[in-house]
């Protein structure tokens, strides 16, 4: 029976230290709470260099991108990779960082990619 007791343990310790399982709208508050609504694309990029964050692409918003972005005031976003994670099959985190005409942030978009078979 401590065996039993010592794997539920050791199990909930591994999902309760992955911070990317939390739900999309926690994790986007997490973001927002670094940096907040305002903040210049330059600091985002700097925190998330500074965070050791894999930045993907900067790219004005096109046709494409806003179906992701969902912002019509967005003009441009960062997407910076934030991890990965496994259940079943990976799990991809990824953070859209929307910017305005001025870049300056207006929100922060996380989406979680899953690998299909």
């Amino acid at each position: 029976m401590m065996w039993f007791y010592r794997l539920v343990c050791i199990v909930s310790l591994l999902l309760v230290a992955c911070g990317l399982r939390q739900s999309s709208e926690a994790l986007r508050l997490q973001l927002l709470a670094e940096t907040p609504v305002g903040s210049v694309k330059t600091a985002v990029v700097q925190r998330s260099k500074n965070e050791r964050r894999l930045i993907r692409e900067m790219y004005l918003v096109t046709a494409e991108s806003a179906l992701i972005v969902r912002r019509p005031e967005a003009t441009s976003y960062v997407k910076i990779y934030l991890g990965h994670y496994r259940n079943l099959l990976r799990v991809d985190v990824v953070a859209y960082y929307l910017f305005d005409v001025h870049d300056r942030l207006i929100d922060v978009a996380v989406l979680k990619e899953t690998d299909s078979l």
